[in-house]
């Protein structure tokens, strides 16, 4: 639970924040306040199913609705920001008030209730860990510290930080948008083939070999990976299974070499050829992945500990086979691989159908059409919203069984809000969680060689691998 404001120096446990005003003409209310009091936009956002513009008036704040006033006229509701949304709910209904269920809206968590007279109050948080770096000056939040870890990572960040995105990154941003995927007919396997192919030539084309990179073939469990690492791995030392990303039909271990390179320069690698859909829909992937795991439990490496990390669809695969070691434990006398900690990057970790990121960025080559295609690929005859495939609605006590778990996501990424929530989530229900932030930067960054954001990010998740919680 969030340390309430009132233990911090000089900060109140709540504050009335700012008033919502509803507005018939959005742009003619911001000339308004603008021409008339100065006011300075500070965001401009899509929240909660409606524009919202953000209006600093010398340290006031107003926060604008493109909508014609209602019944309660131009003021909406008033904003209320706490520490402890949770226990600020908690203190209203035991004062003998109604607020309304918790929602989580990407860096918003807010509750709604009728005070004295119908006052409609928003009762809000916006945490310190995922609020975007723009939004912070309005929400009174310090810019983010430096993530721990070694002072070669903290340099990384911090320079980083300071210069904002790389010139490499302003580059890719400014590159037109790419091509979107367009899936063939998913009955038709030899097509499904001949696009995959083609995709993955695309993808691969200029990169060097995995053998050139120090991964070789090998053979886990029926199950064909690449393994890569340092020279100077002790038996001792954790050991990397990686999940490719690419939306369960796309992507190999040679595709996700980029990553599993960097990885490899610090910490021993395993990369799991798992089956694609849809040839192969679920469970195969994850019976792949957990055959993985129990041949590495019975094997050479069955006292290392075992980090389970994935990119996107792969990220999803790692959470799904940490929850299933989780279920099974207690119950099935196969000896289990000893999973210390989870890294997962840019998780797809909800297959419904929910808002994606609406920043203008075109980095990310699937559009809805193409991501409902992926989906139903993958989930076959599962429901979209079992938690066999959307592990986002696992049982909140199995994630309070998994180990610490380090998820990295931009703030323009399309499983932004995936990443989120699922923080937010396994926090309450006790797993050590580290959220990490990059602004500014979009889906799977982490596969782009020439990225000193992607160098520093993959040094960050080397580290947590070989001391996970830490």
């Amino acid at each position: 639970m969030a340390k309430p404001l009132s233990d911090e120096p000089g900060r109140p446990p709540a504050r009335l924040h700012h008033a919502h005003l509803m507005a018939s003409d959005i742009g003619a209310t911001i000339e308004f306040w603008s021409q008339c009091f100065g006011a300075t936009v500070v965001a401009d956002e899509s929240m909660a199913g409606s524009r919202n513009v953000f209006l600093d008036i010398g340290g006031g704040r107003l926060n604008l609705y493109d909508k014609a006033p209602n019944h309660r006229g131009p003021v909406n509701h008033l904003g209320v920001h706490v520490a402890d949304l949770a226990g600020s709910v908690e203190r209203l209904r035991a004062a003998g008030w109604s607020p309304r269920p918790i929602r989580v809206d990407g860096q918003l968590s807010y509750s709604m209730v009728e005070g004295p007279d119908a006052l409609l109050i928003e009762v809000f948080h916006f945490d310190d860990v995922t609020t975007a770096a723009h939004l912070r000056p309005y929400f009174d939040l310090a810019p983010r510290p430096a993530q721990a870890g070694s002072s070669d990572t903290e340099l990384s960040r911090q320079a980083l930080s300071e210069q904002g995105l790389s010139e490499q990154a302003r580059a890719r941003l400014a590159r037109p948008p790419v091509e979107l995927l367009r899936p063939p007919p998913a009955e038709d396997f030899h097509a499904v083939a001949r696009w995959r192919a083609a995709v993955h030539a695309t993808w691969l084309e200029g990169d060097p070999t995995p053998e050139a990179c120090g991964q070789h073939a090998i053979t886990i469990g029926g199950v064909r990976c690449l393994r890569s690492g340092p020279g100077d791995t002790t038996a001792s030392a954790p050991l990397v299974v990686y999940l490719h990303g690419g939306g369960y039909a796309l992507g190999s271990p040679e595709v996700a070499v980029p990553i599993t390179e960097r990885l490899a320069s610090q910490v021993e690698v395993v990369s799991v050829d798992y089956r694609l859909a849809p040839e192969h829909p679920y469970p195969a992937a994850l019976e792949d992945t957990l055959a993985v795991l129990d041949a590495l439990a019975t094997g050479p490496d069955a006292a290392r500990g075992v980090v389970l990390a994935g990119d996107s669809a792969g990220a999803n695969l790692a959470l799904s086979a940490a929850l299933a070691l989780t279920r099974r434990a207690g119950t099935d006398t196969r000896p289990s691989a000893r999973l210390s900690g989870l890294i997962l990057l840019s998780p797809h970790l909800d297959h419904r159908p929910r808002h994606r990121q609406d920043s203008g960025d075109r980095r990310d080559d699937v559009d809805n059409e193409a991501g409902r295609w992926l989906s139903a690929a993958y989930r076959g005859i599962r429901s979209i919203d079992d938690p066999a495939v959307s592990p986002l609605l696992a049982d909140p006590e199995e994630l309070g069984s998994l180990p610490p778990v380090l998820i990295q996501v931009g703030t323009i990424d399309s499983t932004f809000q995936d990443a989120v929530r699922f923080a937010r989530a396994a926090r309450t229900a006790g797993c050590q969680t580290t959220l990490d932030v990059w602004d500014g930067l979009w889906h799977t960054w982490h596969y782009h060689r020439d990225l000193p954001e992607a160098d520093a990010a993959l040094l960050e998740a080397a580290q947590f691998a070989i001391a996970p919680g830490r």
